[in-house]
């Protein structure tokens, strides 16, 4: 059975979903998983639903490459999706969320649009990583 990558912009209110085809060669925009509530537990959900393989995470990093206060709690949250028994990679992010403000998307779909920013870039860099 084909898999799909999961692909995760980490926010500390709103976390951006993404979704890859089961060729693993397209991201979608899938959806926003309320930060404040039960994550994991929705991620795990979709996990499930999608057939998901891996997790990709978007990492944010400061301007000089050093870590920031953000960078520090994407990581925490990195490490909490272990329990959902997938692969978990991180992944430079680099300002996803903004490049995608600057476009037509919808306020509300932006950070599931960021999410499959990040899921893209990684799928162009790891064309092989058909489960």
């Amino acid at each position: 059975m084909m898999t799909r990558i999961l692909g995760i912009d980490f926010g500390t209110r709103r976390i951006g979903v993404a979704v890859s085809n089961e060729d693993h060669t397209l991201a979608f925009p899938y959806s926003v998983v309320d930060a404040l509530k039960d994550p994991v537990s929705e991620i795990r959900a979709i996990c499930e639903k999608e057939n998901i393989s891996r997790i990709v995470i978007g990492i944010p990093h400061g301007l000089q490459g050093g870590d920031t206060a953000m960078t520090k709690q994407a990581m925490q949250f990195a490490g909490s999706l272990a329990v959902i028994g997938k692969p978990v990679e991180c992944v430079n992010e680099f300002f996803s969320s903004k490049a995608v403000e600057r476009g037509p998307t919808p306020k509300e779909k932006v950070d599931a649009a960021a999410a499959a920013l990040i899921l893209q870039s990684y799928l162009e860099r790891v064309p092989d990583v058909i489960e």
